[in-house]
């Protein structure tokens, strides 16, 4: 949370405020999108956009708010 906060802002107005979460079986998430790097541990199957960070579509963070933003 704190590299989120640092990056992508830990205020109100800052578009990631309080809507991250964290777990290690990414398959149980509910949301419109996922970024992570790995298919591993139900990133292929989350029910949303998978990100994949790092890709050829998104080889960085530059990319992935561009999208997203």
């Amino acid at each position: 949370m704190d590299w989120i906060g640092k990056y992508f802002g830990d205020k109100k107005k800052d578009v990631f405020y309080k809507k991250i979460i964290l777990t290690h079986n990414k398959n149980l998430n509910k949301g419109d999108y996922l970024i992570d790097d790995r298919p591993h541990n139900g990133a292929e199957n989350f029910e949303g956009e998978w990100i994949k960070f790092g890709s050829k579509k998104y080889p960085d963070w530059k990319s992935i708010t561009r999208y997203l933003l």
